[in-house]
């Protein structure tokens, strides 16, 4: 029922039907419920940017795993992945030294999953860090045979990477080429969020080439795929690109354009911030009393 309340965006009621399950599985003494109660309430308050909570009940989750299956070194990996997710959209710095160890336990362990979301994270992580000196080193010094696998898995992010590592190399042509072999399957991607970062990095790769006339169509398609899903983070990013490179042209319609499309955005952004921030607010109220009677 929670879960089914979380999806309509009903989150105050969302959450006070996560706690009352957490509440009947700590009263019925049910462990593997309640490892899943504080799974779901770790991913509700990650989801809402509440990262205390969600780091604090990941910890729950993870030390009752631990004592409930302590042989099972799969499960408690598992745990550590959610944390280090939780690290990276949390803006915190991840800690690369449990990414790797992350990596060798899932490939010595064969533990295809585990390792294929570790390096997703990981790419995910140094891609967002602008750390390509890392990325390059991660699949061309320490793991070459993964990077091959990543042609038949996964072929877009395959000539992404090779995009990327072209460019490092100061081939623009070629990374040019590869960012096209992305393109031509990106656009059969029906995420409109993820066709819409790629959009995105296509034409910050462009502009830090200057060729800034194909920039500009890269980010008006970010701009208009972000605008059809209602994704304001990268229609404000794409619009400001859009902003500075008109007006370095020269075009001052255009150029006002999108710095009002960027003013309205922010606006907006910000309206919402502090309508999700009073709803926040009241979950924590909720959180804290709730923590006061079971004390």
């Amino acid at each position: 029922f929670a879960r089914s309340l979380e999806g309509k965006k009903q989150k105050n009621e969302a959450h006070s039907y996560f706690l009352s399950a957490l509440e009947l599985a700590e009263k019925i003494r049910d462990p593997l419920r309640m490892i899943d109660c504080y799974f779901y309430l770790s991913e509700f308050y990650a989801s809402n940017n509440m990262f205390e909570q969600a780091f604090r009940f990941k910890l729950k989750e993870g030390d009752l795993t631990k004592k409930l299956c302590p042989d099972d070194k799969l499960k408690q990996m598992w745990v550590q992945w959610w944390l280090l997710s939780i690290e990276r959209i949390s803006g915190m710095p991840v800690d690369e030294q449990n990414l790797q160890d992350l990596l060798t336990f899932s490939l010595l362990r064969n533990a295809g999953k585990l390792k294929s979301y570790t390096f997703a994270l990981y790419r995910t992580y140094l891609i967002e860090a602008e750390k390509t000196d890392r990325l390059y080193d991660l699949y061309t010094r320490q793991y070459p045979s993964e990077f091959r696998e990543l042609l038949v898995a996964e072929p877009g992010i395959y000539y992404r990477m090779l995009a990327y590592f072209k460019e490092k190399e100061h081939a623009f042509d070629s990374a040019y080429y590869y960012f096209g072999k992305a393109e031509n399957i990106v656009v059969r991607d029906p995420n409109l969020y993820r066709k819409s970062q790629f959009y995105y990095r296509f034409g910050q790769f462009l502009l830090r080439h200057d060729h800034k006339r194909e920039a500009i169509r890269k980010f008006l398609i970010a701009y208009d795929l972000a605008a059809q899903v209602f994704y304001f983070d990268y229609m404000l990013v794409s619009s400001k690109q859009l902003q500075g490179l008109y007006e370095s042209m020269g075009d001052y319609k255009n150029a006002f354009r999108y710095s009002v499309y960027s003013k309205n955005l922010s606006d907006s952004i910000n309206d919402m911030s502090r309508k999700e921030q009073i709803i926040m607010n009241g979950i924590n109220r909720e959180q804290q009393v709730r923590d006061k009677i079971t004390e």
